[in-house]
């Protein structure tokens, strides 16, 4: 998975990171992304899904 959210508080950061780690997934995080660079990144970590 690949997130562009930010952990501001601690519900964010159990819903945006050990949510996904507790399901087994594994995660990309991506702190202020480049638009046109996004869909390298996708590929390049061979994300399955982006939230």
């Amino acid at each position: 998975m690949l997130s562009t959210a930010s952990w501001a508080g601690p519900d964010e950061l159990v819903d945006g990171l050990l949510a996904i780690l507790a399901a087994g997934a594994s995660l990309v995080q991506v702190a202020n992304p480049d638009p046109a660079m996004l869909q390298r990144r996708i590929a390049t970590e061979k994300v399955t899904r982006v939230l």
